[in-house]
């Protein structure tokens, strides 16, 4: 665990170091906190009935407010790729393709297979034969008898009602190898059936590997991210998840396909509501470009969000006052944050045109808040 954990901090300043930065001690070792959780994880994915992916959008969303004020007040610019070597990225790749390791596949089939086994007992029973026993025909109505006259018996059938395996088995019949060689049989059986199935029937996009692969972006990810796209019969909000993790990662075409959809004239914009979500300009786009095209929409009283109350359905907020509040909150210009101080778009539309001119000016210079 020593080593471990050494090699790990090693890694860890060695990619600081690649960013020209010196990050504290502490910092490293929150950071390797954060990758041995990632990793174990991403290796126990499928070998754990309670297996969960790392969550893992944004580095900061990990880290508590003082750690996050420490690192930006020390300027050093970490991001949650960091936390991910080669190995944890293969890793991904693996698991976005749906490719087993050996002992996962096993894992999967046996424990399908465990939670089958009374319904495999059960047809191994009747393909014994031993129905025809009367001794276990005796036997069960024995325990009929007995169970109805302490009045149980309508709890143990709504309890188990493969009461009478629990006879056959406790009897141990000559017809017992028998028995055991059908249950065999279907157990070997299922075994290769379900094996064939999971390796099979196993293609589908999972959107946290999805998300994750996209916030790391590494270049490895590209070709699985779009083999998902060719999956069949998945849900079109699985196939979004895809082509934002593209997105994010500057992938063309998809890049260029969503930049050209979401820039507008203003006449278009003044009269109808986008089609897409405001926080991609940020979240997605993020670039000047980006925030320039947003900042159209400050000339839109286009209802944008709606709100439901007992007064029924009310515009909750206009194109102008969203766009307001994404750009208040990313672009970080000392003068902007000066003129837009204690405001806000839904009481101060005064601001509106100061604002527009102040963007249009000023565009290539933008100090957008860094997201990690």
């Amino acid at each position: 665990m020593k080593k471990t954990f050494l090699a790990v901090i090693i890694a860890v300043a060695g990619q600081a170091i690649a960013y020209g930065q010196s990050v504290p001690i502490e910092i490293q070792q929150r950071l390797q906190e954060i990758e041995e959780q990632a990793r174990i994880r991403l290796d126990e994915f499928r070998l754990s009935d309670e297996g969960r992916l790392p969550r893992i959008g944004r580095l900061s969303t990990l880290l508590s407010h003082a750690e996050i004020t420490r690192i930006n007040d020390l300027g050093l610019e970490l991001d949650v790729g960091m936390v991910f070597d080669d190995a944890m990225r293969d890793r991904i790749v693996q698991l976005m393709r749906m490719e087993f390791r050996e002992e996962e596949l096993d894992t999967l089939v046996e424990r399908t297979l465990n939670r089958m086994t009374t319904f495999f007992e059960g047809q191994a029973m009747r393909a014994s034969g031993i129905d025809t026993l009367s001794i276990f025909r005796d036997a069960l109505a024995d325990l009929l008898d007995s169970l109805e006259a302490q009045n149980t018996l309508d709890i143990v059938k709504k309890m188990n009602r493969r009461y009478d395996l629990g006879v056959f088995k406790a009897l141990q019949l000559d017809t017992l190898s028998i028995f055991k060689q059908a249950l065999n049989e279907i157990i070997e059986s299922e075994r290769a059936r379900w094996r064939e199935r999971f390796l099979a029937e196993s293609r589908y996009i999972n959107t946290t590997l999805v998300e994750l692969a996209g916030h790391i972006g590494d270049e490895r990810f590209v070709q699985p991210l779009i083999e998902a796209l060719d999956i069949p019969n998945q849900h079109e909000n699985r196939r979004r998840f895809v082509t934002e993790a593209l997105i994010r990662m500057r992938v063309e075409p998809y890049f260029s396909e969503f930049t050209e959809n979401r820039t507008r004239a203003i006449e278009q914009i003044k009269s109808e509501r986008p089609p897409f979500r405001m926080r991609e300009f940020v979240l997605l786009w993020g670039t000047q470009e980006a925030f320039l095209e947003l900042s159209k929409y400050l000339l839109s009283d286009i209802p944008y969000a709606l709100a439901i109350s007992d007064e029924g359905v009310t515009v909750g907020a206009t194109a102008f006052e969203e766009a307001f509040v994404f750009i208040k909150d990313n672009i970080k210009n000392a003068d902007l944050q000066e003129m837009l101080k204690g405001k806000t778009g839904w009481d101060n539309p005064e601001l509106r045109m100061p604002l527009y001119e102040w963007m249009q000016a000023n565009f290539g210079n933008y100090e957008i808040r860094r997201i990690w």
